[in-house]
Order: structure tokens, then C-alpha cells, then sequence
């Protein structure tokens, strides 16, 4: 009071303060891809179509009671890594922003808010597909008799057909042009501006009705419109029929 009389002490409350920032240090090493055709392993500011990638690395040392390791794309929050040891995993747990530049951070945070210094990798999310459409326009048989241009749903003896085609516009840097029977992938076509020709290196399925179908993919593994069908039938049976020359 007033006079310098002091009342009855509180209850007693401790706190250490802290500012030893973590010597647990991470490092990303590796930003995976878990849809579409293009997985695995993203390299440093390649682009993706997984909006929920996962996120693993290492850590300098275990993390010591208390610490977390906490994962952000830029500034922002999105969660706390699984660690085991001195390894760690983060897949999030809601769909990242899309058509834009995600910088992943990984920083040790310890009990009293402390961090240690940042990792971080980069990643283009895009998930917009290739406006760019093919059309397959021809097929062409190049071994036996009967060689050239093959119809819509004729029968072939040639396994390695060559198949051309056109696109509605130059590919972008990082497309390219995929060729499929059904759901078989076959392989990437030659293209030279709007057009563009496939013969596989490794002969086709014989005995069976071919679709082949043609999609441009970009960079990040958005697949274009499905083009036109084109059917082939292979066919590598000799006939039954026999002849005798009689005279």
C-alpha cells in the first residue's frame, strides 16, 4: 500500500524463456507426384497435377521433446510433418491452390516457439488441360501386298503401322503428343508444327481389333481432349484355304 505494506504473496507461476532457436535442422528431398501419368519425384520448380503432393526429407538430428516440424507453402501454414527418427512425411490434408507456384518450407519449431532455419522447394501446381486437340487422319501399312493408306476399321498385316495426324495448334514448350490403343499407352509421336506421324518400336498385339486414339499432354500431366478413333484390325493369320495346281 500507500505506506509500503505488502499483502499475502500469490500463487507462484514459472516461466523459462527461451530464445535458443532448434539445432534440429530439415531438408526436403523430394516433392512426390501421386496422380495422372506422370509420378514419382518432382524435380526443383517443375510442374504438377497433384494437388496433394507428398512431402518427405531429413533431419540434421532427432527432433528433442517438444519440437515439431512444420510444413508451409509460402507463409502459410499447412501442418505438421510425420517423423520418424531422423526422416519425415507431409501429404496434405486439403487440395493445394492450383495455377500458381507453391514454395514448400520445412522449419523445426521447439516448445517455446523457437525456429530453426528454412528448407524449402518449389512446385508449379497446374491442373488446366492442353486446349490443343489432335485429329488422327491416317494409317498406313508398310509391309506384305497390300500397303497404303488403311480405312477406318480395316484389317492389316503391318504390327508397326504408322499412324499421322494433325493438331489444332503448335505444342507448348513441354507437351507432347501420346498415342494410345484403348487404354495403352504405345508411346510420344514425332511432331513438326501441326502435324505429326507414330510408328511404335515394338510391334503391336496381333489378332485383335486396335483403337487408337492420340491426346496432347502438357508438363505438368494434364492430358487434352481425346482425338478421333481410328480402328485397325490386326491380322497375322494365314489363310486355311490351300491351292493345287492341276495343269
Amino acid at each position: 500500500d500507500a505506506a509500503g505494506n505488502l499483502g499475502t504473496v500469490s500463487n507462484t507461476r514459472r516461466l523459462i524463456l527461451d530464445n535458443t532457436a532448434p539445432t534440429a535442422r530439415s531438408v526436403i528431398t523430394s516433392v512426390i507426384d501421386n496422380v495422372g501419368f506422370k509420378r514419382g519425384n518432382r524435380p526443383r520448380g517443375t510442374r504438377s497435377d497433384d494437388r496433394t503432393p507428398t512431402l518427405s526429407g531429413t533431419l540434421t538430428t532427432a527432433l528433442a521433446s517438444g519440437d515439431t516440424l512444420r510444413i508451409y507453402s509460402g507463409n502459410t501454414l499447412l501442418g505438421n510433418a510425420t517423423v520418424s527418427g531422423q526422416s519425415w512425411t507431409f501429404t496434405p490434408s486439403e487440395p493445394l491452390d492450383t495455377n500458381r507456384t507453391h514454395t514448400f518450407k520445412a522449419r523445426v519449431e521447439d516448445a517455446a516457439g523457437n525456429f530453426s532455419s528454412v528448407s524449402q522447394r518449389s512446385l508449379i501446381l497446374d491442373t488446366t488441360a492442353p486446349s490443343i486437340r489432335s485429329a488422327i487422319t491416317g494409317i498406313s501399312d508398310n509391309v506384305g501386298s497390300r500397303r497404303g493408306n488403311l480405312a477406318n476399321g480395316a484389317r492389316s498385316d503391318d504390327r508397326k503401322p504408322t499412324l499421322s495426324g494433325t493438331l489444332t495448334a503448335d505444342l507448348a514448350a513441354g507437351d507432347t503428343l501420346r498415342i494410345y490403343s484403348g487404354n495403352a499407352f504405345l508411346g510420344n509421336a514425332n511432331v513438326s508444327g501441326k502435324t505429326w506421324t507414330f510408328t511404335r518400336s515394338k510391334q503391336l498385339s496381333t489378332n485383335r481389333t486396335h483403337s487408337f486414339k492420340a491426346r496432347v499432354a502438357d508438363a505438368a500431366g494434364n492430358l487434352g481432349t481425346v482425338s478421333n478413333t481410328r480402328r485397325l484390325i490386326l491380322d497375322n493369320t494365314a489363310p486355311t484355304a490351300r491351292s493345287v495346281i492341276t495343269s
